[in-house]
């Protein structure tokens, strides 16, 4: 674990605390690690607010995976593979003709035979190109427990569609809140997956689509850190403002930046969603779709 603080060089000229941990166990080890009482992050569970019961549970599935979510991310699965199918391996390329749908016109007239243009799809090797995918997952209070889940399972839909198609993947997560003082920020940047290694989406799985990743594993980790007690309010009272968004993009090279605070397109049409992001992304082309 990194701490750093100081004034982000930037338009806002704000003050921020960051925390910089290297892997999900990394963190939750720390939140574990608590020698103060556990308030909100060990508090009763309430169906709509957490999916786990208690702090523990919390601590088991973000360190050995949360199998039981599955079947539900393989359920985005599968009709995004079928749409991928035919771009999975080939990419359209123009290639110069005697034959074709369209000519060029400088060929032409300067006498070359091979003045058509064609297009001809060839396989067309990607791996080796890393992405970089910072995730904001700090929530206000009215996200629904159910709908976070679902969330999750098109962020781990997405994950594997990049690695489908051959890329690799770094994964950042990051919850920023205001404090007291309304310029001063406190932020939580976690690598989730280092490019180039098997990604776990039973483990990701935890981090990307249970509230409790955020309202238990966040919750102890500002309990157990003073910064975050005594200007985030961390000891029982609200647990610190939504700092709105993502505010370390940079820092980490991400590629893409994604939200799951109240991000319905995410839950209303997934695979959209998910093309919407690959495209967006360069990796597929829309004329493929």
């Amino acid at each position: 674990m990194k701490h750093t603080s100081g004034k982000r060089l930037g338009k806002d000229d704000a003050f921020y605390y960051l925390w910089e941990f290297d892997s999900i166990r990394e963190l939750a080890d720390y939140a574990a690690d608590n020698p103060h009482p556990r308030l909100t992050s060990d508090r009763e569970s309430m169906s709509a607010f957490n999916t786990t019961a208690s702090f523990d549970e919390a601590y088991t599935l973000a360190v050995d995976g949360w199998h039981a979510i599955r079947e539900s991310v393989d359920a985005h699965l599968v009709p995004l593979r079928e749409r991928l199918g035919d771009v999975l391996s080939t990419v359209r390329e123009h290639q110069y003709d005697i034959i074709g749908y369209e000519p060029d016109i400088d060929r032409y007239i300067d006498g070359e035979l091979e003045c058509m243009l064609d297009d001809v799809y060839t396989e067309q090797p990607r791996n080796g190109k890393v992405f970089t995918l910072l995730v904001d997952s700090s929530l206000v209070w009215n996200n629904d427990a159910d709908d976070v889940a679902k969330r999750g399972a098109t962020l781990c839909a997405l994950v594997e569609a990049f690695s489908m198609l051959g890329f690799q993947l770094e994964i950042y997560g990051e919850w920023t809140w205001k404090g007291d003082d309304r310029k001063k920020y406190a932020s939580v940047v976690t690598r989730f997956n280092n490019a180039g290694e098997p990604i776990d989406i039973d483990s990701m799985m935890f981090a990307l689509g249970s509230p409790d990743w955020f309202r238990r594993i966040g919750f102890a980790m500002g309990e157990n850190t003073e910064i975050l007690r005594n200007n985030y309010g961390f000891k029982g009272a609200y647990y610190g403002m939504n700092g709105n968004g993502s505010h370390h993009a940079d820092r980490v090279g991400a590629s893409a930046v994604v939200s799951i605070e109240g991000n319905r397109p995410m839950v209303d049409n997934p695979v959209r969603w998910i093309l919407d992001q690959l495209e967006a992304q360069g990796v597929i082309d829309s004329e493929d779709l």
